[in-house]
């Protein structure tokens, strides 16, 4: 059984859609436009989509406790709003 995406997961996806289907990380760990712009989302939003097989991450950069992704591309027929059911 496929995990329900949330209200703010789908908003990641339609983000990812309107930015060829990639999402950045920026410094402090925030996902999107980057530092003062918004929309912004925390790195979970952006792991449960990995983790429910929405995306992948397609980028890596070493630091000091050793590697982080820093990009997530989406995957073939990422759910939209309207095909996939919000978890409350």
């Amino acid at each position: 059984m496929k995990k329900e995406l949330s209200a703010t997961m789908l908003e990641v996806v339609e983000y990812m859609k309107k930015h060829d289907d990639v999402i950045l990380r920026h410094p402090g760990g925030f996902w999107g436009e980057g530092a003062l712009k918004f929309p912004t989302w925390g790195a979970s939003s952006v792991h449960a989509l990995v983790l429910r097989g929405v995306a992948d991450y397609s980028e890596w950069a070493e630091g000091r406790n050793g590697r982080f992704p820093i990009a997530a591309k989406l995957k073939r027929a990422a759910p939209t709003e309207s095909s996939t059911q919000v978890k409350p």
